[in-house]
């Protein structure tokens, strides 16, 4: 394998030059033409820098931790997946890689101890955690020892300013923007498929759409599934029930796409040439595995990937002073009602 001085003679730079733009964190400060240069001839002669070397001389791990329970639910889960997907994108970018710090659901005590231990253990060089699992004590050891983290808050709940930087997404945008619609559509009444009222995204969407003029009836279906594969079932089947009720409204909003993609099974084995206009949240299609083999649903997009590249940069730039960030939702229309107003 060529030495830096070897990359530098070739490539007609210093070798500083060419140690900056092998690391991630400071190639920045080379000039767009010549780190393009030195990438480019380290491709062709296959050369990639000693992460062991770099590694003990900087002290560093090149490794974020993500902290995760729920493992076989959250890679079962195609939202995640694209929140997995942005957050590797940056920290390749950046010359990091991820390690999966595994912890029981629910158990906090559990999150403490991982975290305690990779601190101590000097595994990661930084954490992204969810709002659900953090304690305490987390929190008092992220401060003590200054370690970049940042804490991502769930679709379903509101976020809120803490010491930690945080993350969360503006369910208000994409709510605001489906209820336009609905008003524009001369819809006056919605149906709401939801499966637990402490989701505060249920909250959003009563808001904007008592602005609208729009009346919001709720049929809270609490015993579905947790898992995915079951959930659109549960919901195709819950349709069926409740049909005689449901068919009075000319929409309905569902709280994910996979209920949306079961209700409208449902909708469609019931009354195919009844107009109702359905849609959901997550925007499933945005992952390719999804987006070729489903129906078309409107959907409120929470930008899922951009979720977790914005994680991810946030975290490199964690000595800001800021420490809330949103990411702002849309609404997105595929299938839009063919009579366009309520009779």
């Amino acid at each position: 394998m060529q030495s830096i001085c070897e990359i530098a003679r070739m490539t007609g730079v210093s070798p500083a030059t060419v140690s900056r733009a092998l690391n991630p964190a400071l190639r920045h400060k080379v000039r767009q033409d010549t780190l393009r240069r030195i990438l480019e001839y380290c491709e062709a002669n296959s050369y990639y820098g000693n992460l062991a070397a770099r590694t003990l001389a900087s002290g560093k791990t090149y490794c974020i931790g993500l902290v995760l329970s729920a493992i076989e639910n959250d890679f079962a889960s195609p939202f995640f997946a694209l929140q997995i997907s942005g957050i590797m994108n940056v920290l390749s970018h950046y010359g990091y890689t991820l390690k999966l710090i595994p912890v029981s659901h629910g158990a906090l005590e559990q999150v403490d101890q991982a975290v305690h231990k990779a601190l101590l253990s000097h595994e990661v060089d930084g954490f992204i955690l969810s709002s659900s699992m953090i304690a305490d004590k987390t929190l008092a050891e992220l401060k003590k020892h200054m370690i970049p983290a940042i804490i991502l808050t769930a679709a379903h709940l509101q976020p809120e300013e803490s010491d930690i930087l945080t993350l969360g997404i503006n369910n208000r945008s994409g709510f605001g923007e489906l209820c336009s619609y609905l008003e524009a559509a001369g819809i006056t009444r919605l149906a709401l498929l939801g499966g637990d009222k402490g989701d505060f995204r249920i909250q959003i969407l009563k808001e904007e759409a008592r602005r609208k003029n729009v009346e919001v009836t709720e049929f809270m279906f609490t015993s579905l599934a947790f898992t995915i594969p079951q959930q659109m079932h549960e919901m195709y089947l819950e349709v069926k029930r409740n049909w005689n009720s449901l068919c009075r409204f000319r929409a309905w909003h569902c709280v994910t796409d996979l209920w949306a993609l079961g209700a409208l099974s449902a909708k469609n084995e019931i009354a195919p040439d009844q107009d109702i206009f359905i849609s959901g949240y997550d925007n499933m299609e945005e992952n390719a595995n999804y987006s070729s083999n489903m129906p078309a649903i409107n959907t409120i997009d929470p930008f899922y990937r951009r979720f977790g590249e914005m994680a991810a940069e946030l975290l490199f730039q964690s000595s800001s002073a800021q420490k809330l960030y949103l990411l702002d939702s849309k609404f997105i229309l595929r299938k839009t009602l063919q009579n366009s107003r309520e009779e």
